[in-house]
This record gives C-alpha cells, structure tokens and sequence, in this order.
C-alpha cells in the first residue's frame, strides 16, 4: 500500500521512495495497484502519515530513539 500510493496518487502524503523498491519485483505488486484495494490503501497512508508526523514532533522534543512495535509492514528501517 505504501509503494502503491507512492506511484498511484497525488499528492503524496508521504515520501517513502524504499517502498517501491521493496516490491518491485514481488507478484503481489500489481494486486496492490488494483482499484479494489484503493479505498483500503486509504487507512495504511493515513497511519503511516500520523506515525511520521508523531515521530517528527518526537524528535522535534529531542528523542533519539523511536522503537517500532510490531514492526513489519513499514520501511522505517
């Protein structure tokens, strides 16, 4: 959802250039690209932008370190 939304809509919420690259090469890319799962893609963008903006606030106070829970689905990394 994070590379789709990179490539498939404007304007970006978010810049997550890794994303794409991640799964390029991956069979499930094209069903991410699909219609259907737009409006679901909606809900992964607007986490994935509230988590950036509370992490930059963070860091805006002077936190140095940010652990993710349940880290998976996302290319902090």
């Amino acid at each position: 959802s994070r590379a789709a939304h990179q490539l498939d809509e404007k304007p970006l919420v978010f810049e997550d250039p890794l994303a794409v690259e991640l799964l390029r090469d991956d069979p499930i890319w094209s069903d991410y690209r699909q219609r259907n799962v737009f409006l679901m893609r909606g809900h992964v963008v607007a986490r994935s932008r509230y988590a950036d903006d509370m992490i930059a606030r963070a860091v805006g106070r002077g936190v140095k370190q940010v652990v993710i829970m349940g880290a998976g689905l996302d290319t902090y990394g």
